[in-house]
Order: structure tokens, then C-alpha cells, then sequence
């Protein structure tokens, strides 16, 4: 199976995936070229010069103010003196911010650097605070998904070929950023359609996730149904997982196996399944069908990265964010004017959208127009949902 991270830098971000075959399992989100100074969450490996905010005996650690929203935690290793509050600290992010919990950080900031990049490093952090080693997000996105050896890195466009390393090679796929958005819509839906009218239904919660599996219209009339819904849902929830990033602790409700061997046959499909390079560790299978598994949370999940609190969508309880919208809105345009070189299109967005995008995002038009000339537009309609667009011609 080819193992492979395809890359496109867009107008408005740039947006990595890593595929096992020909399916998705795992998306990365970055700045566009040209937004890396915008702010944004740390990533794993970021470095920073922070400040000592202050100590914890009791967690024997220090929070550091990294300028992020929540402070990062620096952990001391056994026997170490624990800082001064107020001391300035070169630190690296060793997982992001999640949820309510603001980074954990570490003092190992140097690994992997040169003598020389060490040296600019503590050079710029005596003059400054802040990240001292902003890298491109086309790097990043390698960092994040290579968890595994890759067969090859493959480029959506020729701004993300001119990102990548030059081993990198321009898929021949003029339509693989529309593939990108189809599956990420996918992932971001509550249920999961299984063979015959089965579904599983996924909702995450501040700990991981319940993952529900539902005969539906496929239990009828068929008294094995149960164990054949069972084995189709088997093939697919680790990489439903994994495509949404969700760690922690996750209870799968299979419906209640019929005896001993079908629930031995279970158990060894979930062990044979594919599983897309998502880490987990199985936990007990109960006699009814719950199954217990763990899985390290070391990012946001794909929910918490797209959406916020309030609003009914795309979950009850939460709504995209305005940059997600506005985002997918210019994804949208985007992908048309790539796809139809002679396509005149117009974006119609919310009111509240229309101006994000003319205030705080005009270089997203700005770059439009740099490669696709004068050929589209946007405007602004009251008849939309202040977050909504439309496409037309």
C-alpha cells in the first residue's frame, strides 16, 4: 500500500493530507504562503522564548507565558532547580493546546538544530519574545504527518510543488483539492453511512468520544444482522478516528454480539482492521458490545479545530468558526477558478463574512487576482445567514 502526504497551498491556507492508498486518513491545517506572521495555536516543535508566569510545587512545573491563550506547562525532571518567576525561557512545544489545557513545553529546544540555527535562536530570543523559529506550513505539515515512512510526497498545485522539497513530485489530479474538501465534509458529519442502511454516529466530547453503532433499516428481517453490521462498522472507525483526530478515551457501542464466537470474531476483525496509522490501545469488549480504547490526544480534533460553541451546526451546541467559513468559502471559489479557466464566478457571502473577508483577509483577494486575474467577484447579500455563502456563475 502506498503511503503518500499531498499538499496544497491555497490562497487562504494550506492544507496537507496523508493517504493510505487512495484513502484519506488524516488532515493538517496551515497558514497560507505569505500568512506564517498571522497569529495561530503552537504546533508541535514550535520554539518560543517565553516567560516563567509561575511555579507549581505540587505538579513540580512551571507555566510559562508563551503568548498563546492558555500557558504552556513546562514539566522539571527530577531534581531539578524550578525557575524564577519573571525568567526568561527558550522552550519547545511538545504537544499543542487542547481543549482547556494550554501546551505542554519542553527545555530540549535544540534538538536537531545546527550550532549555527542554535546560535541565531538564542541571539533573537535576547532581543525578543515570542516564536523565534517560524517555519513554513509546508514544512509543518510535513513534521505533523509523517508518522509514519512515506512512500512520496506529492504537490495539488505548483505554489505547493515550489513549497515542498525537491524529491517532491506535482500530482497529475487537477481535481484532488475538490476530493480534499468532499472527504473533509465528510468527516465533519455527525453519522457515518454503513452498508444496507447502517450508520455510526460519532460525538466527541472534553474526553474523547462515543461512537454508536446503528442497524438502522439494515436489521430487518435478518436475524444475523447485528454481526455483519458489526464487522462493516470493524472496517471503518479506526479511520474515521483518525481522520478526525480524536484522542482520549473513546467508548464504541457495537450492538451486543450473539454469543461467545461472534464476539471472538469481532474482536479479531477490530484487530485486523485498517487503521490508517491511528495510535490506540484496545481496551476490554464487554459481553454486550462496548468496547473500551484509548488513543493519545496530541492535537486538536477536526471538530475543535472547525467550529466553536453556540449554533446548531455542524454539531448541536457548536458552529463553524467565521475563519472556517471564510476559508471554505474562498476554497470554493478557489477550486472553481482552477478547475473552469474560462468561469466567471461570483461569491456571495453573509454579511458578517463579507466583512472578514474585506477587513481582516483582503490579501486573500489580493492573491486571487495574482493568479487568476479579474475574473471573479465578491459581494456581499443580506438574503444569506450572516456566516453563509453561495457560489454562482
Amino acid at each position: 500500500m502506498i503511503r503518500r502526504v499531498v499538499l496544497d497551498c491555497g490562497v487562504a491556507e494550506t492544507r496537507a493530507v496523508r493517504l493510505e492508498g487512495d484513502d484519506i486518513v488524516e488532515f493538517w491545517f496551515g497558514p497560507a504562503p505569505g500568512d506564517e506572521s498571522l497569529k495561530r495555536a503552537p504546533e508541535a516543535g514550535d520554539i518560543f522564548c517565553g516567560r516563567v508566569a509561575r511555579t507549581s510545587t505540587g505538579l513540580h512545573g512551571a507555566f510559562i507565558d508563551i503568548g498563546a491563550d492558555r500557558d504552556a506547562f513546562l514539566a522539571l525532571a527530577e531534581g531539578a532547580a524550578a525557575p524564577v518567576e519573571g525568567e526568561r525561557l527558550l522552550v519547545a512545544v511538545r504537544r499543542p493546546p487542547l481543549g482547556r489545557k494550554g501546551a505542554l513545553v519542553s527545555r530540549a529546544w535544540g534538538e536537531g538544530l545546527s550550532p549555527e540555527q542554535r546560535a541565531a535562536i538564542e541571539a533573537r530570543a535576547a532581543q525578543a519574545r515570542g516564536l523565534m523559529n517560524p517555519t513554513s506550513a509546508a514544512m509543518l505539515a510535513l513534521r505533523a504527518l509523517h508518522v509514519c515512512e512515506l512512500d512520496r510526497v506529492e504537490a495539488v498545485s505548483l505554489e505547493a510543488a515550489a513549497a515542498l522539497p525537491p524529491d517532491a513530485t506535482l500530482r497529475d489530479d487537477p481535481d484532488f483539492a475538490d476530493t480534499i474538501n468532499d472527504a473533509l465534509d465528510r468527516a465533519l458529519e455527525r453519522t457515518v453511512a454503513l452498508p444496507g442502511g447502517a450508520r455510526l454516529t460519532v460525538d466527541e466530547t472534553e474526553g474523547g468520544a462515543v461512537v454508536d453503532v446503528d442497524a438502522g433499516a439494515a436489521a430487518e428481517g435478518r436475524p444475523s444482522a447485528g454481526d455483519l453490521v458489526n464487522a462493516a462498522a470493524a472496517n471503518v472507525v479506526f479511520l474515521e478516528l483518525s481522520r478526525r483526530a480524536i484522542g482520549g478515551r473513546i467508548m464504541v457501542d457495537f450492538i451486543a454480539p450473539k454469543g461467545k464466537q461472534a464476539r471472538l470474531t469481532l474482536l479479531r476483525r477490530l484487530a485486523e482492521a485498517p487503521r490508517g496509522g491511528y495510535e490506540y490501545r484496545l481496551g476490554v469488549l464487554s459481553a454486550d458490545g462496548l468496547l473500551d480504547l484509548t488513543a493519545p490526544r496530541r492535537r486538536r480534533s477536526l471538530l475543535e479545530q472547525a467550529s466553536e460553541p453556540d449554533g446548531a451546526r455542524p454539531r448541536p451546541g457548536r458552529r463553524f468558526t467565521l475563519d472556517w467559513q471564510a476559508k471554505a468559502a474562498i476554497r470554493a471559489l478557489e477550486s472553481k477558478l482552477r478547475r473552469l479557466p474560462k468561469a466567471r464566478p461570483t461569491l456571495l457571502a453573509g454579511r458578517e463574512l463579507a466583512d472578514y473577508l474585506a477587513v481582516e483577509r483582503p490579501q486573500w483577494r489580493d492573491r486571487l487576482l495574482q493568479r487568476h486575474g479579474g475574473r471573479f467577484a465578491i459581494e456581499a447579500r443580506d438574503h444569506l445567514g450572516r456566516r453563509d455563502f453561495d457560489l454562482v456563475e
